[in-house]
């Protein structure tokens, strides 16, 4: 590494984690839950919906907690506001200017946006689109969010029973007008934990797995590339990495960080992964890692990639990962303090990383300090591009809000 490892730190915050309950009953409290959104905005962090880690329902599967819970906490880690939004588990968040941007599947079986300002989440606005729901996080765009493929029931029956297919259906939000849009069929199969990563106003496409719950499943090692501003697909010229599904994405500037995932016959742990540059249609392996841990997930802070979580041969892994793409190195920091394991993050703005743990039932969260301050040009210019875009969505929702109250 090119900086000290040894100057970071895990900051334990005030509980906000306990037994489950509404939060109209006025406690400052929020339910344990798995992979809820979290989003920085400020110097204040939003966490709603995931899954409720302590009911399940007559089947043994989680329980979403009540619906809308969430709350907004300041850097020290203490409820400021809590507030009901329309949310559901998968969903997905970015910031475009003052407002925030939601994607994931709705009650009525369809995927669903979500625009509010940050300070007044209950009033957000819901744009359902004929997409049917599935679990597949969506990509964010410069000025648009996309969705495409991921696990659908065929029917209601299938929906009822939990069994679903891939689909190579999508569609994109455009943030601008609030309107979906249908995607042109893609040059590649249907597929499902698939990577979606956006750079500018292109969304990367690779990997996955087709008919995951099919004896006929097989992972992918090919990919596309879908314009959100022109509509247009184009292949990825073929990568280095072999097929494999849920593999750690995310973009750090202008290229997309591939690692890890499951592949072969024996469905056997990768521990390698690539930087695709969409813009010059080329893959640059990544260096080897000294750990494998496969459906890691994944945060960026400046040049950085931190993974936290995933599985090796003994377990579950709750080390912290780091890769610096700047110098295309590796490092286990041993910190102590805490062990995020499974969490959600949110970079903050002033280079610090915000985690929601939920490695045990009662959750934990902390901030990670001490990370070198890189610049990202890439993000640096989507988020400039975010803004404007999102100028006249703003008062578009007021309004519309407004109107309906």
């Amino acid at each position: 590494m090119t900086w000290a490892v040894e100057g970071l730190r895990w900051t334990l915050l005030p509980p906000v984690g306990g037994p489950p309950f509404r939060l109209v009953s006025g406690q400052e409290h929020l339910s344990s839950r798995v992979r809820p959104c979290v989003l920085a905005v400020g110097d204040r962090v939003l966490v709603w919906g995931g899954r409720d880690q302590s009911t399940t329902d007559d089947r043994g599967r989680p329980r979403p907690p009540e619906i809308g819970s969430g709350i907004t906490i300041d850097r020290t880690g203490h409820v400021v506001r809590r507030w009901t939004i329309d949310w559901h588990a998968g969903d997905t968040a970015a910031l475009f200017g003052d407002c925030v941007v939601v994607a994931g599947p709705g009650a009525e079986g369809c995927q669903r946006a979500l625009v509010f300002e940050p300070d007044h989440p209950e009033a957000a606005e819901r744009y359902p689109s004929s997409l049917a729901s599935r679990d597949q996080p969506a990509a964010f765009s410069g000025s648009a969010l996309m969705v495409w493929g991921g696990d659908v029931p065929n029917d209601r029956m299938e929906r009822v029973r939990g069994r679903s297919w891939p689909t190579d259906e999508g569609a994109v939000f455009d943030v601008a007008t609030l309107t979906w849009t249908p995607i042109a069929p893609a040059p590649i199969e249907a597929r499902s934990r698939h990577v979606l990563e956006a750079v500018g106003d292109e969304v990367v496409v690779w990997g996955g797995k087709s008919w995951p719950q099919h004896a006929k499943a097989r992972p992918l090692a090919d990919g596309a590339v879908y314009d959100t501003a022109t509509g247009r697909w184009r292949a990825m010229s073929p990568g280095p990495l072999s097929p494999r599904s849920m593999a750690s994405s995310l973009t750090v500037g202008h290229r997309v960080f591939i690692w890890s995932g499951f592949g072969g016959a024996s469905n056997a742990y990768r521990g390698d992964g690539a930087l695709y540059d969409p813009e010059s249609d080329t893959w640059t392996m990544l260096a080897e890692a000294p750990v494998r841990k496969p459906g890691a997930v994944a945060a960026a802070v400046g040049s950085l990639v931190l993974l936290s979580g995933g599985t090796y041969a003994g377990g579950r892994d709750v080390r912290l990962l780091i890769y610096d793409a700047s110098s295309d190195d590796w490092a286990t920091p041993d910190l102590p303090q805490f062990s995020p394991g499974p969490a959600s993050f949110a970079p903050l703005s002033n280079g610090d990383l915000y985690a929601w743990s939920f490695v045990d039932p009662t959750t934990e969260h902390a901030i990670l300090s001490g990370l070198p301050g890189h610049e990202n040009p890439g993000m640096i210019a989507v988020s400039d591009r975010r803004t404007v875009v999102a100028r006249e969505t703003r008062a578009m929702v007021r309004h519309r809000f407004q109107s309906r109250t």
